[in-house]
């Protein structure tokens, strides 16, 4: 990865520190296993597209407007 370029776990991260939450809680709202959930958050695995899809969905339904770019790092 390029210097400079944002990972998916720091936007991720992010947005579940913004919101106050802890892992357990996003996995559970969002329904992901946790160990899904924090291996996309540490960044040791790329996320499948229908995980994106559930922390797409989560996010926005708390009032965050974010994009896929977005938890892609892109």
């Amino acid at each position: 990865m390029k210097k400079g370029k944002k990972r998916p776990i720091s936007n991720i991260k992010k947005l579940r520190l913004e919101l106050s939450l802890t892992q357990s809680e996003i996995a559970n709202g969002s329904g992901l296993d946790i160990k899904t959930y924090r291996s996309v958050e540490k960044g040791s695995a790329q996320p499948r597209i229908d995980t994106l899809q559930a922390l797409y969905s989560f996010f926005n339904s708390r009032g965050l407007s974010v994009s896929m770019d977005y938890l892609l790092g892109l």
